[in-house]
């Protein structure tokens, strides 16, 4: 099965007279790939002129290894013994340029300088007085380590790659690099962009309103028309509580259908570095938002079962006390038919214009008798979204069926989110947030 790997590049740079720690270097990167490799999805190639470089003309030599594999290097190894190098165009030595390459781009240098006896015939003063001179120029600006064998050098190397490439920082962060990251977007249907902004709320308008009479509405300007029998009539003929309650319920569903409702898909998308498999995820919604597959909307209608509500002998009473005044105020002046033709505007026309009653109550005052207010992909219950699929690749996105959110009440709505696949220990979880506000 393919894995997805992190591999770095160690170039080693050295003159020619060290040998027998390239091998070291070699063996030891050997041990540590195998060591890493399945664990972290970590592996470390080793580049050297000898084995990483290849015939081409057109320039300097060392130019020419800058360019084919030297400057793509990750970290580097350098090592002196008994010779500094031949000299570049610009440094004094192939090994020095090397470094300073490496330095510049930021990346990590280990420097050693070997302490190994050499027999005095074999030191070559000049070589010898220009490594000298290097570390005086280099103490300034890094560290490097002296052995004095390469038993020695092999303890020291290992120990300082594994605590460059294993400390607890690059772990995670190279444990980060071979999971899958998902971020999720709600996107619009019409828009196909992710959705934002504020949205308008139309309250719905077609609830019935139910509330029992009592004596206590039968005010003194009413006493004479309405009785107590007439209250416990209409409360007896009043449709039940669960009745009203369930047509209220419904004609608001369609009417926020009809109105308040956003439809978008969910997009998920895999910003990781490698393939999530067998992902969950669990969208949910809060209340004031529910959530239906978008065909499934059309199938919301309005309610055809109206309670049936009873006259209400109070609203009665009020409205013969309008016709009464109406009478006594415009009787002079007009015929009797002239005033049954004409006595529904005249009597709605003044109690608009004044906000009284011909007798000097208070419309709302009236009204509040009359009109008593009370305002009150799987999907689970309308409130959850549960989403499964097999994988999503890194850099690629899964979206959605069409669906519906509907808003019941204004506000603001905060989505929250959690994606879980295999590859992960914990799911990764977010939020989205949306504004609706009253029309």
């Amino acid at each position: 099965m393919p894995r997805n790997i992190t591999q770095y590049n160690l170039l080693i740079s050295c003159p020619s007279d060290v040998v027998d720690e390239i091998e070291i270097i070699e063996e030891i990167v050997k041990d540590f790939n195998l060591a890493y490799n399945d664990v972290l999805g970590l592996s470390i190639l080793v580049r050297h002129w000898a084995n990483s470089s290849y015939p081409e003309s057109g320039g300097k030599p060392q130019a020419l290894l800058n360019k084919q594999f030297i400057e793509d290097c990750d970290a580097a190894v350098a090592i002196f013994w008994t010779r500094f190098g031949t000299p570049t165009d610009d440094y004094g030595s192939g090994t020095e340029e090397e470094i300073e390459i490496m330095i510049e781009a930021g990346k990590q240098v280990f420097i050693y300088f070997s302490d190994t006896p050499v027999p005095p015939s074999k030191v070559d003063k000049d070589q010898r007085d220009r490594i000298e001179a290097f570390k005086g120029r280099y103490k300034d600006r890094g560290i490097f380590w002296t052995y004095s064998g390469v038993d020695e050098f092999r303890k020291l190397f290992k120990a300082h790659l594994d605590f460059h490439f294993l400390t607890a920082k690059r772990v995670t962060e190279m444990s980060s690099e071979k999971r899958p990251d998902f971020t999720l977007s709600l996107i619009g249907t019409e828009s196909d962009a992710p959705i934002s902004g504020k949205f308008a709320y139309e309250p719905p308008t077609g609830a019935i309103y139910r509330r029992e009479l009592s004596e206590e509405d039968i005010e003194e300007d009413i006493a004479d028309t309405v009785t107590i029998e007439d209250i416990n009539r209409y409360n007896d003929e009043l449709p039940s509580v669960e009745e009203v309650d369930e047509y209220n319920a419904k004609m608001k569903l369609y009417e926020n259908a009809q109105n308040n409702c956003l439809n978008m898909r969910i997009e998920i998308e895999n910003t990781g570095k490698t393939v999530g498999r067998n992902i969950h995820v669990d969208v949910y919604f809060p209340d004031g938002v529910l959530v239906y597959k978008d065909y499934l909307v059309e199938d919301i209608s309005e309610p055809r079962d109206v309670p049936v509500m009873p006259k209400n002998p109070v609203e009665e009473a009020y409205e013969e006390l309008y016709k009464t005044s109406m009478r006594r105020l415009i009787k002079p002046f007009m015929t009797q038919m002239e005033w049954l033709d004409r006595h529904s505007q005249a009597m709605f026309g003044m109690s608009a214009m004044t906000g009284l009653s011909p007798n000097g109550f208070s419309r709302a005052r009236i009204e509040a008798v009359l009109y008593p207010k009370s305002y009150n992909y799987s999907i689970d219950n309308h409130s959850r979204i549960f989403i499964h699929f097999d994988d999503l690749l890194h850099t690629r996105r899964y979206v959605s069926d069409n669906i519906s959110m509907i808003f019941t009440s204004s506000g603001k709505f905060v989505i929250d989110y959690e994606i879980m696949c295999e590859e992960l220990e914990e799911p990764i979880g977010g939020s989205v947030e949306i504004i609706v506000e009253r029309s």
